[in-house]
């Protein structure tokens, strides 16, 4: 749907050769993951998130956790403890 509501966030782009290349690119503060593709946030996108956010928003929503994009404990750590962190998952404690 296709309206001014979705323009004012909308932006055109050459295609990006890979995910991290595409935030460095956009520069989101957040990055869902509704894609049960495990791993998909990896260190990379996490640091690169970390990079130009002070407080990077982490959201892998897929479930089980084992399709999970991102643990808790990956987001924390490659971010420096800057990541804000929000799963529909159940995450064990680790520190």
């Amino acid at each position: 749907m296709r309206g001014r509501f979705s323009e004012t966030y909308a932006q055109i782009h050459a295609p990006f050769k890979n995910f991290v290349e595409g935030i460095e690119a956009v520069k989101p503060s957040a990055v869902i993951g509704p894609s049960s593709v495990a791993k998909v946030f990896n260190r990379q996108v996490i640091e690169a998130m970390a990079r130009i956010n002070q407080r990077p928003n982490i959201l892998p929503y897929s479930n089980p956790t084992l399709h999970s994009e991102c643990s808790a404990e990956k987001a924390y750590r490659w971010s420096n403890d800057k990541a804000v962190f929000r799963s529909s998952g159940p995450f064990p404690p680790f520190w």
